[in-house]
């Protein structure tokens, strides 16, 4: 059902109701009923504010919206696949294997209370168009709730099954979204128009379901991406070095230690932040002086972590340029301090002053290699990018005469030039590819840098 209210084209009410019936989940919760509403007021249509030279526009909006999702098929009964038999080194044998069929159960359990997701949605905002239009604001306030979340939840293997997919998690979302357009110079032959969009997002995994203390969405030697109850969706853990309470690193003072004179390493895995950003922020100019066109774009990022598993194995490799100082002495800061015989941390809290080697021991087990504490090679992906730069002329008042009815040239650029602290290829990259588990580098790819020449004509 859909209703829709409006009074003297400033007072506007959306009201809408739908339910729905999925077949892939199980009777009892296959049907769900999700409403919305939404309330508008367009208050420069108020007598006293037409005709306003000042305020062009203006609107109070807000809404309230309930959206559910199914569960993808085949997760309510545990279903079978053709059979693959595999020795790890052969191609194997599938089945049918001389006539004879066979079938194996998937890996992933089935779940016969599965709910459907919901999203419980809400925001308000307001829109203003000032000076004719050469101005406007568009701001927004937003507060999501995504409730019984559907996720692959993994499972002992003992049960003979790697996963099971289940209503696993509550999760909030919460933010600003601010877009503002301006018309600095507008001429009969001179145009310059500037466009922001900025948006700050705050997310928290409320609760998690019973029995399921975190959830990995993936990782790579000693670093994984979790869903963890209190913790931002999608937060980093990784092994780090022992500190004290001051945040002091404790080195080894165990003369027969071969980490004698090194931090050491604490195996836990401990949260270090969240990977997606703080805020980012998109700057966009367009410039036009008769037939000619400038666009270009900023894209900026604050905020936000990644592994970066390419330098620590290039340290163990000894082929970054960081392992030019092996063999030089070091003293590392922080205090004194070993493991006793129960693993449990010593420190006296006195000052090291062991003398340590840049070693090869060192960079492929302390401070590089496969297995280091990975908490060091964590890093923040701030960045500043220009995204794309655009040039054209266009043609069109010099050919009038002409057979063609316009003619144009054009040139575009894009990921022209990025300034960021990351050390490694690009932080927009991902191990992972568009998989949830984001922020992991291990030799990956960098982004394209292209150009686009072309030249349009039409007749």
């Amino acid at each position: 059902a859909d209703l829709q209210f409006s009074y003297k084209s400033m007072l506007f009410l959306g009201l809408t109701g739908r339910n729905e019936w999925s077949t892939t989940l199980p009777e009892k919760n296959n049907s769900f009923f999700f409403p919305s509403a939404s309330l508008g007021f367009i208050f420069s249509e108020l007598p006293y504010l037409k005709d306003n030279d000042f305020l062009s526009y203006g609107k109070i909006r807000a809404s309230y919206a309930q959206i559910a999702n199914h569960a993808t098929p085949y997760n309510v009964i545990n279903t079978y696949t053709s059979a693959i038999i595999i020795d790890g080194w052969a191609t194997g044998d599938s089945f049918p294997f001389l006539g004879i069929p066979g079938f194996t159960p998937l890996n992933v359990l089935a779940n016969s209370n599965l709910k459907p997701e919901s999203l419980l949605s809400r925001e308000i905002g307001l829109e203003l168009k000032l000076l004719q239009n050469r101005l406007g604001f568009d701001i927004t306030y937003y507060n999501n709730q995504n409730r019984d979340l559907l996720i692959q939840v993994p499972v002992a293997g003992t049960s003979g099954y790697n996963a099971q997919y289940m209503n696993a998690a509550t999760m909030e979302n919460k933010g600003i979204e601010f877009m503002a357009d301006a018309a600095p110079v507008r001429t009969a032959d001179f145009n310059w128009n500037i466009r922001l969009n900025f948006t700050r997002n705050k997310n928290k995994v409320l609760s998690l379901a019973p029995g399921v203390t975190d959830i990995s969405l993936g990782g790579f030697t000693g670093s994984t991406i979790n869903v963890v109850a209190g913790e931002a969706y999608g937060s980093m853990f990784s092994t780090s070095f022992y500190k004290d309470n001051n945040g002091n690193l404790i080195i080894n003072d165990n003369p027969a230690s071969a980490g004698y004179g090194y931090p050491i390493k604490n195996e836990t895995m401990k949260s270090l932040g969240q990977i997606s950003p703080n805020w980012i922020l998109g700057i966009n100019n367009e410039i036009s002086y008769k037939g000619a066109s400038l666009s270009f774009l900023f894209d900026i990022k604050n905020g936000g972590i990644m592994w970066n598993g390419t330098i620590s194995r290039l340290l163990g490799f000894g082929t970054s340029k960081i392992t030019e100082n092996r063999g030089q002495s070091v003293v590392f800061e922080g205090v004194k301090g070993h493991l006793d015989p129960d693993g449990e941390i010593i420190t006296s809290g006195v000052k090291n002053d062991i003398e340590a080697i840049y070693s090869q021991y060192y960079y492929t087990v302390i401070g590089g290699g496969a297995s280091p504490a990975q908490e060091q090679f964590v890093e923040k992906t701030d960045w500043v990018r220009l995204r794309e730069v655009s040039l054209s002329y266009d043609f069109g008042r010099l050919i009038r005469k002409s057979v063609m009815k316009n003619l144009s040239v054009y040139a575009t650029g894009r990921n022209l030039w990025l300034s960021t602290p990351y050390r490694g290829i690009d932080p927009e990259t991902n191990l992972m590819g568009a998989f949830n588990a984001q922020g992991l580098d291990y030799f990956n790819m960098p982004n394209t840098k292209s150009y686009v020449f072309g030249i349009k004509v039409d007749f």
